[in-house]
C-alpha cells in the first residue's frame, strides 16, 4: 500500500510537471523503479525467516541499531532546550559566587549560599550528561 501511494504520488508530481514545463521530473520512471527497489529491500530486512538464531541476530541488529540512533521528537526538542538551561544553571552559580564573596562573615549565610551552589552544580552535571547522551545518540 505503501509502495502504491509512493508510485501514485511520483507520477502525479511528473504529470504536474510535465504541465508547468519543469525538467526535473523527467526520470519518474526511474524513481518508481528505485523507490521499489529500496522498498523491497527494507521489507527484506525487516523479517528474516531463517531458521538459524545466528542469523536473525545479524539481520535485527543493523534494524535495532538504527532505531536507536535516531531522536524521538521529545528528545530533539530536550537538546535544543539544554544548553539554555545550561547557560542559566552557570550564570546563577556565578551569582551564588558573588554573593558568598559579598557574605564572608555571615558563616550561616555562606554555608546555605555553598549548599545551593553544590546543589546547581550538581543539577549542571546531570544536564551535561544527559546533553552528551543525546548528542552521541544523534550521531548514531
Amino acid at each position: 500500500m505503501l509502495f502504491d501511494a509512493m508510485r501514485k504520488a511520483i507520477s502525479l508530481v511528473a504529470i504536474l510537471c510535465t504541465l508547468c514545463q519543469l525538467s526535473d521530473w523527467r526520470q519518474s520512471k526511474h524513481n518508481i523503479k528505485t523507490f521499489k527497489r529500496l522498498f523491497r529491500k527494507a521489507q527484506q530486512l525487516k523479517r528474516s525467516t531463517s531458521k538459524d538464531e545466528n542469523k536473525k541476530v545479524v539481520v535485527q541488529k543493523p534494524i535495532e541499531k538504527k532505531k536507536r540512533s535516531q531522536l524521538s521528537y521529545m528528545e530533539k526538542k530536550e537538546l535544543e532546550q539544554l544548553p539554555e538551561k545550561m547557560e542559566v544553571l552557570e550564570s546563577e552559580m556565578e551569582a551564588l559566587d558573588h554573593q558568598m564573596n559579598e557574605c564572608q562573615s555571615d558563616f550561616a549565610k555562606l554555608k546555605e549560599l555553598s549548599d545551593l551552589r553544590t546543589q546547581k552544580e550538581e543539577e549542571l552535571e546531570t544536564l551535561t550528561n544527559r546533553w552528551m547522551e543525546l548528542e552521541e545518540k544523534k550521531e548514531g
